[in-house]
């Protein structure tokens, strides 16, 4: 539990709030609609989810890797391709 809350206070929230360092005075705006979006993706991927719900733990791992491939699939496609994945990563 405890590395679970130490990695959603210091890599995700601190990845957000160095997303937002160069935006100012938009940062605050930018921030409430990156939280609305989180809600509503989780909103309609668990009213997804729970369409398939069977007695086990089966709906809900298929959820959380088909989303970990889309973030995946997003990140690539934003970024470039992998070899700009790789740089960014080591920049970090």
């Amino acid at each position: 539990m405890a590395d679970s809350c130490y990695f959603r206070l210091v890599w995700l929230e601190g990845g957000r709030s160095l997303a937002l360092e160069d935006h100012g005075e938009n940062a605050g705006t930018a921030s409430a609609l990156m939280g609305t979006l989180q809600l509503v993706t989780g909103a309609v991927v668990m009213a997804v989810i729970g369409q398939f719900i069977d007695g086990t733990a089966r709906p809900m791992v298929v959820g959380i890797a088909l989303c970990a491939g889309m973030a995946l699939a997003f990140a690539i496609g934003t970024l470039g391709g992998w070899g700009k994945l790789g740089r960014a990563q080591a920049s970090a």
